[in-house]
């Protein structure tokens, strides 16, 4: 998750986060209509287990991809993708705040959930149960 950057520069920093998906949530690359040739490359060049390393595998994904799975962009952006994930039956929403400065990124999809469902987020405000964990690990 990327949020409150410039567009290209939100995207090419949101796509490490991207190539995490093949390797450990490959239904969801389905969802999102990823080739299998592609998320077997992805898998091919990320054998690692941390999403920070996958730079060079990440440049396999189409920026189409990257655009759903990540929330990159501005807060209007990631309020929609919110939306539309929960919308489509999804019952969590998990944030893996990357970069440097990760507590603004905490804050950024805080300031989006609310603009999306009026109140902060919470376990007890999201939509059937929703959010199910908000990553915080902040070192």
């Amino acid at each position: 998750m990327w949020l409150g950057a410039r567009r290209p520069s939100a995207l090419h920093s949101a796509r490490s986060i991207a190539a995490w998906f093949p390797q450990t949530a490959p239904h969801i690359c389905d969802l999102a209509g990823l080739p299998h040739d592609v998320a077997d490359r992805v898998r091919a060049g990320y054998q690692g287990g941390e999403f920070q390393e996958a730079a060079a595998a990440a440049s396999e994904l189409p920026d189409e991809f990257v655009r759903k799975v990540a929330l990159a962009g501005s807060r209007e952006r990631a309020a929609g993708q919110i939306r539309a994930a929960l919308e489509a039956g999804a019952d969590s929403v998990h944030v893996f705040p990357l970069g440097n400065r990760r507590m603004n990124t905490v804050r950024a999809f805080s300031e989006a959930w609310s603009a999306t469902f009026g109140q902060p987020a919470s376990r007890e405000t999201a939509p059937r149960g929703g959010i199910s964990d908000i990553e915080q690990e902040i070192s």
